[in-house]
């Protein structure tokens, strides 16, 4: 009975040995051919058996090897080691297991230190488990590491052993053949990449002959290693290629390879690709042809300053190159047959997907049509291609030499509110082209401006809200070269509250609403500064004001329907500063945290006292132009407490013309008086809104008292 406690005792800790992944190399078990074991597991559950140590962690653990490309995270969880040292002769050593969890690794390894697998001779691994072999050519006398790893879940390894065995290789290898290409294969792509299968009997190194005839080695003759994969260059087209492989070790090399052989493509049709391009000998150049003719060569977006940023290379390709033999102008006429394509111009096959010199792509299938100027000796390369849908479609392509070379406009509306009440449009040559003088003139009737060199005239003024068409015309050519203008215009004048400099004041009101004040953005301009809120477009079109803290610190600034018209459509974002307006600092934004509609509100607390805060109103993407309201309140203030800081609200200043006051309550007088002391001005509204004419008076500066409910207020105010 003794006997039997203790035999089954030791089973048990045979078992457990087996059951469980060692930790560390020392570890391995050593086995010797023909080892099976089945039920190797091991907990999981971290402690001794986690290895967690990639091996190695910056390489890929077979790149160099016969085996698969295996990650070295298959070795960074569990690893089940063994061990196996050759005898007098090199040996081919292969083992197979059945793995019953999922993300299984298993590899045979030269060196191992501490928990560091190296050195990767042969692998082959799975995220699905299942059957795995590992083969490798072992040096006589050398030991080497075979490793069962672990990736990640389900963290534990559980698998049998079926095979292992030892040969001593006392022979060469057997012969290898072709994997890809395959022998006899046609319309082999030429970049020149072969591939083999793994020769049996231990070859550690491979001999390639190539050649363009039987039994030739004129592209590549030589021994590449113990791999399985090589590039010998790039192949001709519609060439017969002859291929023979011979696997060898330390016997020698094997014997009675056969030699193979395949065909490589026919090349593509000249115009597939920018370096075989469809020369265009010279202008006029007119063809029809369909880009399904000539594959798919290249991808993505054209590139910059190219008409669209989107992926209109993505279909099949054409490529025609024209040289410039003079200075002139040329335009480029595309007709396709189908959406989504388009014509795009590099003058350098690099420069493709990058930057354009000209083009023109939509989803329509009208004409693609532009002038580009060509400099004598530059190579023009012009691709048509699609979106990846249609992929391809017919096209008429018309190049022709202009008579003239078009001149460069640049147009520039320029406000002129304060004098004419509309706009200004500057007219820049910024090149001449072939002409010797251009006549510009616009639809307005205004006097026609002649140009005999680049440079700058003005237009105008005209009246807000009109289009504004101009022509420039080369009076020596046959108007080819006149150019026609886009409609400009200026919508409205900027509000008087544009820049943060002349923001409107707001009076705090005890709730919203109370002292509220009407806004609008039309004629509004960008002030520079970078939305953080409420659609962070790069340009924004926005207007100012401004609140002075009350004495507890603390304000809410909140927009809505516009009172006047009760229209409660803008989409209203907003940020607050604080500072002065050539340093400000963001104290928050609000796009939609008003509780109606699409408006704005922020509730700022712990400000300075009676410091000054500035709000800068947008709207949302800069596209909502409808009229709105804004009001700044306190909860803690009631309008007997305003004192006569709060009781009023003026701008602009400086003044051209009109100074305008708001207030709580009627203004009972207004008074203006000049540096000497003397009154020059003086009104009694008895109003809450007062609009002072000041246009006669000099510039200068000038102090304004106001009077409400008796009590007087004395401003400084700049007079232009």
């Amino acid at each position: 009975m003794k006997k039997i406690t203790f035999l089954f005792a030791f089973l048990l800790t045979l078992v457990g040995y087996q059951s469980h992944a060692q930790y560390g190399c020392a570890s391995g078990i050593p086995i010797t051919d023909g080892y099976t074991a089945t039920g190797i597991t091991s907990p999981g559950t971290g402690g001794p058996e986690d290895w967690n140590d990639p091996n190695p962690s910056t390489i890929n653990m077979c790149q160099n090897a016969t085996g698969a490309a295996l990650s070295p995270s298959y070795f960074a969880d569990d690893v089940y080691l063994f061990t196996y040292t050759a005898g007098a002769n090199d040996e081919e050593v292969s083992m197979t297991i059945n793995s019953l969890t999922t993300w299984t690794g298993l590899g045979i390894f030269a060196s191992c230190t501490g928990t560091f697998l190296d050195d990767c001779m042969g692998s082959s691994g799975s995220t699905s488990g299942g059957v795995l072999t590992a083969t490798a050519t072992v040096s006589s006398g050398q030991t080497v590491y075979i490793a069962v790893g672990q990736w990640g879940t389900p963290n534990a390894l559980n698998f049998d052993v079926t095979s292992f065995s030892a040969i001593p290789l006392v022979n060469p290898p057997s012969c290898t053949i072709l994997s890809a290409p395959l022998d006899g294969a046609t319309d082999v792509a030429i970049i020149g990449n072969l591939t083999w299968a793994s020769a049996t009997g231990g070859a550690t190194e491979y001999n390639l002959e190539v050649g363009t005839s039987s039994g030739a080695s004129d592209v590549f003759s030589g021994a590449v290693g113990n791999v399985t994969t090589y590039n010998v260059g790039t192949l001709a087209y519609s060439s017969t290629y002859f291929v023979t492989i011979t696997p060898s070790n330390a016997n020698g090399p094997a014997t009675g390879c056969t030699e193979e052989s395949f065909m490589t493509i026919a090349p593509p049709p000249t115009g597939s690709i920018c370096s075989d391009p469809i020369v265009i000998g010279s202008l006029p150049y007119s063809v029809s042809d369909n880009t399904a003719n000539y594959g798919d060569d290249y991808s993505g977006a054209p590139g910059t300053t190219c008409g669209t940023t989107s992926a209109y290379l993505g279909g099949d390709d054409v490529v025609y190159a024209y040289t410039a033999t003079s200075d002139t102008a040329i335009n480029v006429s595309m007709s396709p047959t189908a959406t989504w394509s388009g014509i795009f111009v590099y003058t350098d096959c690099a420069d493709i997907g990058v930057a354009c010199a000209n083009g023109i792509a939509n989803s329509a299938t009208t004409e693609r049509n532009f002038d580009l100027n060509v400099t004598t000796g530059t190579t023009y390369y012009f691709v048509i291609s699609t979106y990846p849908s249609p992929q391809s479609t017919e096209y008429s392509l018309v190049i022709t030499e202009n008579t003239c070379v078009g001149a460069t406009v640049v147009y520039t509306v320029v406000n002129d509110c304060d004098l004419s009440g509309g706009f200004l449009i500057d007219v820049e040559v910024t090149d001449m082209g072939s002409a010797t003088s251009l006549t510009v003139s616009d639809d307005q009737g205004s006097a026609s401006q002649q140009f005999t060199s680049v440079g700058t005239m003005q237009f105008g003024p005209y009246t807000n809200a009109t289009d504004v068409i101009f022509t420039v015309d080369d009076e020596g050519d046959d108007d080819s070269c006149t150019l026609t203008s886009s409609a400009l215009t200026q919508v409205a004048c900027p509000p008087a509250n544009d820049e943060c400099a002349d923001a409107t004041a707001l009076i705090p009101g005890a709730t919203y609403g109370e002292n509220a004040v009407d806004g609008i953005l039309v004629g509004a301009t960008y002030s520079g500064f970078t939305n953080t809120c409420g659609g962070t477009t790069a340009i924004s079109n926005d207007v100012w004001y401004s609140v002075v803290v009350p004495a507890d610190g603390n304000i809410t600034i909140e927009t809505g329907a516009d009172i006047a018209t009760s229209n409660p459509g803008n989409d209203t974002a907003f940020e607050v500063y604080s500072g002065d307006c050539g340093t400000l600092t963001s104290l928050g934004c609000d796009d939609d945290g008003a509780a109606t509609g699409l408006f704005s509100l922020l509730d700022l607390t712990g400000l300075t006292p009676d410091s000054t805060i500035y709000v800068r109103v947008w709207g949302y993407l800069n596209t909502q132009l409808e009229p709105f309201s804004i009001s700044a309140y306190n909860l803690s203030l009631s309008i007997n407490e305003l004192s006569i800081e709060n009781l009023f609200s003026y701008y602009p200043n400086p003044v051209n013309n009109t100074f305008s006051l708001r207030a709580v309550k009627a203004i009972q007088n207004v008074a203006v008086y000049n540096m000497l002391g003397q009154e020059v001005l003086r009104s009694a509204p008895n109003t809450v809104d007062s609009d002072l004419d000041m246009s006669s008076l000099n510039a200068g500066t000038y102090f304004v008292k106001v009077t409400i409910e008796n009590a007087t207020k004395t401003i400084k105010i700049i007079k232009k």
